[in-house]
């Protein structure tokens, strides 16, 4: 466990983090590129601008995130929880995120090009100038 740890700009990449817990943790600008983080917990984290590429987040509990200008492209996420997650700004290229829970999540400003996602679960998302799978832009959200 690492809840409330203060790990601004770490390096996680290639870590073994399945089942670990950093609940309300600062991970501001920490690497996760390559990490497989099967269901650790996230929640009420800071992982604003965090680079989480090729990462492996399966059933990971994400509630609340700050993911604000992040990078997660070519990471999975299926059946993960993202709900109320801040993903503004956040890039998303090719993200697997089939299956995930989306409600409440904030993809304002987001690119999701060509990301893998459940139909129906941005119903509840908050989408502005978002950059859908297709390529298309949202603005339903603003």
């Amino acid at each position: 466990k690492l809840n409330r740890a203060k790990l601004n700009g770490a390096l996680f990449v290639g870590a073994n983090l399945r089942w670990a817990q950093l609940i309300i943790a600062e991970l501001r600008g920490a690497d996760f590129s390559r990490a497989r983080a099967h269901n650790a917990i996230f929640n009420d984290s800071k992982m604003a601008g965090a680079v989480i590429r090729r990462a492996d987040f399966a059933f990971a509990q994400l509630f609340d995130v700050d993911l604000s200008g992040a990078d997660l492209t070519g990471s999975r996420f299926p059946e993960a929880a993202l709900e109320g997650a801040n993903l503004t700004g956040a890039t998303l290229v090719g993200t697997d995120l089939h299956g995930a829970l989306l409600d409440w999540a904030d993809f304002t400003d987001a690119n999701l090009s060509r990301a893998r996602i459940t139909e129906g679960a941005l119903a509840e998302a908050i989408l502005c100038r978002t950059v859908m799978p297709d390529g298309h832009t949202e603005n339903g959200g603003c």
